[in-house]
């Protein structure tokens, strides 16, 4: 898809962002607009991935800075906030700047405890709250 007339004279630039990320996405888009780019955030929670992959590819960004890549690891593990396998290859293929980082991929997202899967069990676990549990892709058992 052709980007929409004037889309080339923008100076928008995406960031991925989630909780763990947040502080380093604020101070780049205070950078970032100082220089006269507009930053748009996307919270990597599926969706948040999923559309702004969708913006670049339709030609509308110039730059990316994809610092929260946990939707990687909701894809690989089966979390709940997956963005699709080819999540973080919209910005290389469209050959604009590109900043990847993976934030946030040491954890993937479920909904309570209940929900993670059996062969996980044994894997570090946070409970955030009754209807989120964060799951560390590693081996090691939590203690207490």
């Amino acid at each position: 898809m052709k980007a929409a007339a004037g889309a080339e004279d923008k100076r928008l630039v995406v960031a991925s962002m989630f909780g763990n990320t947040t502080v380093a996405v604020e101070h780049a888009k205070a950078i970032l607009e100082a220089k006269g780019y507009e930053l748009l955030v996307f919270h990597a929670t599926g969706t948040g991935g999923r559309t702004m992959e969708a913006l670049i590819a339709d030609g509308f960004i110039s730059g990316s800075l994809d610092l929260t890549m946990t939707e990687l690891a909701d894809e690989i593990c089966g979390g709940v906030m997956s963005a699709g396998p080819d999540r973080g290859l919209a910005a290389p293929l469209a050959g604009i700047p590109t900043v990847l980082v993976p934030g946030c991929v040491d954890m993937a997202n479920f909904g309570g405890v209940e929900t993670i899967p059996q062969r996980y069990l044994n894997r570090n676990l946070y409970k955030w709250n009754r209807d989120v549990t964060l799951l560390r892709p590693t081996s090691k058992k939590t203690v207490g």
